[in-house]
């Protein structure tokens, strides 16, 4: 990183940021060639899977849906590819975005965090929204347990780099869920079957698709030969499917201390907000995406709270 200057305060604040962006957005790059370079073969993996559980134990209308997505995936593989990568290139951007806002831009509006919609009533959110959050999450879980070795250092460097002190999985601009959502979003913008979104979302599994260790690696790599160290001290929040927090380090924490972790792992949520809580920072940020969308307060997307058997506690 080049000497910034030392004017002001204001001065070397804008030339960090800008620092940090490029950074950022060089790795995005990364990621956008890592799955260009594999996208036929994902396509071929996620297909041949959908067609071996089609055989398998599932209920008459689920094989019908994973037997047509497989269908669609490969007659109208080059849609699916095209819209992929316009998905993915959309998604990182506004997880960049999120991660990084350009608070000077014009017309720059700040989105509310996390930690002000904890306890908000889920009554203004579409039941369809919170399903299609929850089924993201729930699938994303996988990927992450699947990869946590190599997705937990890189959590912690751009935690540090973007200065967190509490460092979430959910923050982390190149989690599984984001790339899981891009596939998600190419299905339903394109119009394969709509009918078959959820049976196709659900089968997606870590060990039939392409490996995303190598490119966490890359990752990781890029920013370590930028100088952005990884700090002692601080914390990573994790996701559901591993422990609720992890000391930083290469690697997972010792025995004892995974040991202590094993009934805060268990715990259950006690309330309608609690429900979604496992899925922590990841739903709120995309509850919180749809509410800006609605306008936090449109008709459109106001449900009473019997409708959703929630309440505002």
């Amino acid at each position: 990183m080049s000497a910034l200057p030392s004017s002001s305060p204001s001065a070397v604040d804008r030339e960090s940021r800008a620092w940090k962006r490029r950074l950022l957005r060089a790795m995005v790059g990364k990621a956008l060639a890592y799955f260009a370079e594999r996208e036929t073969m994902q396509i071929k993996m996620v297909r041949d899977h959908l067609l071996d559980i089609a055989d398998g134990k599932l209920s008459l209308s689920q094989a019908q849906n994973v037997r047509s997505a497989a269908v669609m995936l490969d007659r109208r593989a080059e849609a699916f590819k095209r819209g992929y990568q316009e998905a993915m290139q959309a998604t990182l951007d506004e997880e960049i975005t999120a991660a990084l806002p350009e608070a000077d831009a014009p017309g720059y509006r700040r989105i509310a965090s996390v930690d002000e919609l904890d306890g908000m009533s889920l009554s203004l959110i579409d039941v369809s929204e919170v399903d299609r959050i929850l089924l993201l999450d729930r699938v994303s879980q996988r990927f992450n347990t699947h990869y946590d070795a190599s997705l937990l250092p890189l959590t912690q460097r751009i935690g540090a780099l973007l200065g967190q002190e509490a460092q979430s999985v959910a923050s982390n601009p190149f989690r599984p869920q984001v790339f899981v959502r891009a596939f998600m979003t190419a299905w339903e913008k394109g119009g394969f079957d709509d009918q078959a979104t959820e049976d196709l979302i659900n089968s997606l599994e870590p060990e039939h698709g392409i490996d995303l260790a190598p490119l966490y690696a890359d990752l990781l790599a890029t920013m370590a030969h930028a100088g952005v160290a990884a700090q002692a001290g601080h914390r990573i929040k994790k996701s559901v499917g591993g422990s609720s927090f992890a000391p930083l380090g290469e690697g997972e924490p010792p025995m004892s201390q995974r040991a202590a972790l094993e009934p805060a792992r268990a715990e259950q949520p006690r309330s309608a907000w609690g429900a979604l809580a496992p899925a922590g920072r990841s739903i709120a940020s995309h509850a919180r995406q749809f509410l800006q969308r609605l306008g936090l307060g449109s008709q459109q997307g106001e449900l009473t709270s019997s409708r959703m058997g929630l309440s505002d506690t």
